[in-house]
């Protein structure tokens, strides 16, 4: 995998690359009394949600806004009343062509021509424009914009490249953190900001299994009418599940209190759907609470653990039910009170116990990892001849130590469930187990010339001619709900390996890089900024990393410290048999 792709990875993940900054403009007052009154009318929301399109058409098109010469922010909040007040189609598009005109002269580009790309993924449709029942000129108004637009870098995009593929960074979007509940016009600039990200630069905009457009339509008075910062924080989240991708976590303070400050002293996972105790944070407050590991939680403070998915299932983006469960254990445990009533069921009993939380997370106790060789283990050997490497522990320093492991066994088991602490732990593997350049992966990538193309890169090889590898003779992946993103890309590296087989669950479908979103109110949220497939065209978004030998954990197996997928890896290694 080239080195500046993998630093690409590296930097956007750990957010040092792609941060948001905010224009240094004065905090607009956001306590003063708005014209956008709930309930809207029908249309009211035409005229909102033309505006949206129109605002973000604008944003990402016209010269003079790609050059940052305007506050875009403020220009739609100035222009919502103008719209607002026009009566009819012809009055709103007149006002509409004033406001563009007032953004000066948009040169003409004799050399600017659309992308020819026949290999594309995904393609802007602009057929909006027609539909929109704007005046002629208008619509001609437009459609030149967009001819003439400015290519490459803009005001609030900034572009990581190397050779065909392009990540992006949304830059220059103010967060407007002293307002916890944003008067209305913030309230749509946040929907609005966030609707259109996802129309020109969201790889997987085609596969949302529901109309992106219906969506902006159905938010509109939903934000209006969100009466405190807490219900405008609920809408966002729900505005943001509506893109199913795990990369999509949601944070802000108010979203913090609302979930709660205080934790459970334990942690769960769910086990065949089941929210099974499966570690104590705090011994002391586990003992008080009479709480132990292998209790399954059946309700909290009276709610059943079903009735809490129910609730929380539309605020949380997650890309299949697997990662929503995983992504759900860990605000489950969280709490407002200083206790919390449980039912839970330790083997065929029911009790009811008082859990005694804490305000701090009390997890220095607790590694990653469910079963000893997931938490102690980076290296290691099972029997004579099968070695274990645990992606999410290694690090560079065993280096050496991989190299001498793979090359003394006859079969390999390479544990992809915990986020590696490194990111150069996958080309550690990779260079160890493959033959040279196999093809693996292509991407697809924003076209910084054409917001909302995203053209397929050429399929991208593992290492480099010349890379000598040992090649066990068979190879275990483990894979399931917690292999999200950098490790589901690695499974499919070390899958290319002869004799690989991926054992467990589908893993997250949430792959490619994580770009940093900001809105207003303090929130701020990521989405997968590249699209990643199979060299084929296959999917892994929302789909996820498919095992080639299905197995899951399950209750029994945890009660009797037994890691099933490793111990079909076992099996697999020893007999070669995949039932």
């Amino acid at each position: 995998m080239p080195y500046l792709l993998v630093l690409l990875f590296t930097l956007i993940v750990t957010g040092v690359f792609g941060q948001g900054t905010s224009i240094a403009t004065p905090i607009p007052d956001s306590t003063k009394s708005s014209t956008l009154l709930a309930p809207l009318s029908k249309q009211e929301v035409d005229h909102l949600f033309v505006l949206g399109k129109l605002w973000g058409f604008l944003k990402y098109h016209h010269p003079a806004v790609t050059q940052g010469k305007f506050n875009w922010d403020k220009e739609l909040t100035d222009i919502i009343p103008a719209v607002m007040a026009t009566r009819d189609k012809q009055q709103r598009s007149d006002s509409l062509l004033a406001w563009i005109n007032r953004l000066g002269d948009v040169p003409a580009c004799d050399s600017c021509k659309d992308s020819t790309i026949k290999n594309v993924a995904l393609r802007p449709d602009h057929s909006w424009i027609s539909r929109a029942h704007f005046s002629e000129a208008l619509i001609n108004k437009l459609i030149y914009i967009n001819t003439n637009r400015i290519r490459g870098d803009q005001h609030y995009i900034r572009f990581g490249s190397e050779d065909d593929i392009h990540v992006a960074a949304f830059e220059h979007e103010n967060s407007y953190t002293s307002m916890t509940y944003p008067a209305a016009e913030y309230r749509l600039l946040a929907l609005f900001r966030y609707w259109n990200i996802i129309e020109y630069w969201y790889p997987y905009k085609y596969n949302l299994g529901q109309s992106w457009d219906d969506i902006l339509k159905k938010f509109i008075p939903l934000m209006i009418a969100a009466q405190n910062a807490s219900e405008y924080a609920t809408v966002v989240q729900q505005l943001i599940a509506t893109i199913k991708d795990s990369h999509a976590v949601v944070q802000s303070r108010v979203i913090t209190e609302d979930i709660g400050k205080y934790y459970m002293p334990f942690t769960v996972k769910f086990i065949e759907d089941k929210a099974v105790i499966i570690a104590i944070t705090n011994d002391s407050l586990a003992r008080r609470s009479g709480i132990a590991t292998g209790d399954i939680i059946e309700s909290i403070d009276g709610v059943s653990i079903s009735e809490l998915i129910r609730q929380r299932r539309p605020l949380i983006s997650a890309s299949n039910n697997g990662s929503f469960l995983n992504i759900l254990r860990y605000t489950l445990t969280r709490s407002r009170k200083e206790t919390s009533e449980l039912l839970i069921r330790r083997g065929k009993e029911f009790k009811k116990v008082v859990s005694f939380n804490t305000a701090t997370r009390a997890l220095s106790k607790i590694k990653p990892g469910t079963f000893p060789f997931e938490r102690d283990s980076s290296l290691c050997r099972i029997g004579d001849s099968i070695g274990y490497i645990n992606l999410g522990n290694l690090e560079r320093k065993d280096s050496l130590k991989l190299r001498a492991l793979v090359s003394s066994v006859k079969g390999l088991i390479i544990d992809n469930r915990q986020y590696p602490k490194t990111q150069s732990a996958g080309d550690l593997i990779g260079n160890a187990i493959l033959r040279p350049d196999p093809v693996f992966v292509k991407f697809s990538s924003p076209y910084p010339d054409q917001p909302g193309l995203f053209p397929y890169s050429k399929p991208t090889t593992m290492g480099t001619t010349g890379t000598t590898g040992y090649f066990p003779p068979r190879i275990a992946i483990l894979i399931n709900e917690e292999t999200q993103s950098s490790i589901e890309f690695q499974a499919m590296v070390f899958r290319k390996s002869p004799g690989a087989v991926l054992i467990g669950s589908n893993s997250a479908g949430a792959d490619g890089n994580v770009a940093l979103i900001n809105l207003p109110g303090g929130i701020y949220t990521y989405i997968s900024g590249l699209g990643i497939y199979y060299p084929d065209g296959k999917e892994t978004q929302r789909v996820g990393i498919i095992p080639d030998i299905a197995i899951k954990a399950t209750i029994k197996g945890f009660l009797n410290n037994k890691d099933e997928l490793l111990e079909k890896a076992v099996e697999y290694i020893k007999t070669g048999k995949s039932k």
